[in-house]
């Protein structure tokens, strides 16, 4: 009985597997932790990403829902990652052409984040940074931000303040009940495209 549960059983080796499976987002792009083991020449695009000190690598939803509304060619785009956590929107980002700021309140995500852009060679297009939304810069033409409803709500103002005239919003961490309010508070020029995965939304102001 032993050998059907011990680590190294059939078992265990499925779950591992299961546990570590890269998840795709769009058609052919996945991501995926570094110790995953899957054929990676298979895919068009591989992210990979180390949570760090307990951040999202990718496979939560909400997480998901903003990696599959990125355009598939960013260059030469301007964009700010607000909460950025492991870092996985910037560089997915990054890796498709843009120069990222990412920002979050909490250094170890900074870390994680530098760390994870170097390890997929896009350090040299994205900054991590503890610098508050308040106080960034204006003029980015994209602004990714994955954070609950009530922080967007408060946060709105400055979401609109450093995107440039024209520039592309997407949100999530919002559940299907809270669109009306947060489309209202944010004020984007425009109706957003609507995704919904497993109970959470995103809108995507293209």
């Amino acid at each position: 009985m032993a050998a059907t549960v011990g680590p190294g059983s059939p078992r265990a080796r499925a779950v591992w597997a299961r546990h570590t499976a890269p998840v795709e987002f769009s058609p052919g792009c996945v991501v995926c932790f570094p110790w995953s083991t899957f054929d990676r020449t298979s895919c068009d695009e591989v992210t990979e990403i180390d949570p760090g000190a307990g951040f999202g690598a990718g496979r939560h939803p909400t997480t998901r829902l903003v990696l599959a509304a990125l355009a598939p060619d960013l260059s030469g785009r301007r964009v700010l990652d607000v909460g950025c956590g492991s870092g996985v929107l910037g560089i997915v980002a990054a890796t498709r052409g843009a120069t990222v700021t990412a920002i979050d309140i909490d250094g170890a995500a900074i870390a994680a984040t530098t760390a994870n852009a170097a390890r997929n060679d896009v350090a040299d297009r994205v900054r991590a940074t503890t610098t508050p939304l308040a106080e960034v810069a204006t003029g980015h033409d994209l602004v990714l931000a994955n954070i609950h409803a009530h922080v967007l709500t408060a946060m709105a103002p400055d979401l609109r303040r450093v995107a440039r005239p024209g520039a592309s919003l997407s949100v999530s961490g919002v559940s299907p009940s809270q669109v009306s309010a947060l489309v209202g508070a944010l004020r984007w020029p425009g109706t957003p495209a609507r995704a919904d995965l497993d109970g959470w939304t995103a809108l995507t102001w293209a």
